[in-house]
């Protein structure tokens, strides 16, 4: 057991003296920066779509889409780096090099490859787990809609519970035919186009009139639940825009 330690530290010390980490380290930040803006993007789009006949939440499907996306890229990942930990095995590097601290004790071919594998899954499997679970909270996002619903048609009235995280907030958008927000829990902010930012808490009802151009969202510091409220016409509730930058929301 000794020597299969001895040659998986050497292992992973040779991966390091050969920067085969600072490889994975740069595919995982492209990986992250790309991830991060793909889910943006695709829940700003999903916002766009209305109630369909299945009572699917576009949300949620979208979500679940891009974590199984997630899962397989993470995998990917991982499967690199234990390419790039036990390549030079496979190469006989190993006989070459990691043999050379055991010189005084040989050992067989079936344990230094077994020691090489269990440096490389000592590595891989944390690697995985954390960015997986990484790309969970970016998926889980800093807004959550819960109970949304749509009445049919001749109604056109539908909403949702919102809860914002704090310093979530929506893109700037307008309603066709306005929309009545009630305010549960915490404190939050909402802007009018060409208007003052406004602080609203729980208790507070927001109306905003047709086509008007605003956001809303939680407070820097508080978290924000609101009972949202809109009518559909011709199949459209909302039309999403530019997103608010955070010198926007600071006021």
């Amino acid at each position: 057991m000794s020597d299969v330690l001895v040659v998986a530290g050497h292992a992973l010390r040779e991966s390091l003296r050969r920067r085969v980490f600072a490889v994975v380290v740069g595919l995982t930040l492209a990986f992250g920066a790309l991830y991060t803006w793909g889910t943006s993007e695709l829940f700003q789009d999903v916002n766009n779509f209305g109630p369909n006949q299945f009572g699917l939440d576009p949300r949620a499907l979208a979500g679940a889409t891009i974590l199984g996306l997630a899962m397989f890229g993470t995998l990917f990942l991982g499967v690199v780096l234990a390419i790039f930990l036990t390549l030079g095995t496979v190469r006989g590097d190993a006989e070459r090099a990691l043999l050379q601290p055991l010189v005084v004790r040989p050992i067989g071919r079936s344990t230094l490859l077994g020691a090489r594998f269990l440096g490389a899954a000592g590595v891989c499997v944390p690697y995985v787990l954390i960015l997986y679970f990484a790309a969970m909270l970016l998926t889980a996002g800093s807004v959550r809609i819960d109970a949304p619903f749509q009445r049919p048609a001749p109604a056109r009235v539908g909403g949702a519970t919102v809860t914002f995280e704090p310093g979530a907030r929506t893109a700037w958008h307008t309603h066709p035919l306005g929309q009545t927000l009630i305010v549960t829990v915490g404190s939050g902010r909402v802007q009018r186009d060409g208007g003052a930012i406004e602080e609203i808490r729980a208790g507070d009802i927001v109306w905003f009139g047709p086509g008007e151009r605003h956001w809303h969202g939680a407070s820097p510091t508080t978290a924000m639940t609101h009972i949202a409220i809109a009518e559909m016409l011709d199949g459209k509730v909302v039309e999403w825009m530019e997103h608010v930058t955070d010198e926007q929301h600071g006021g």
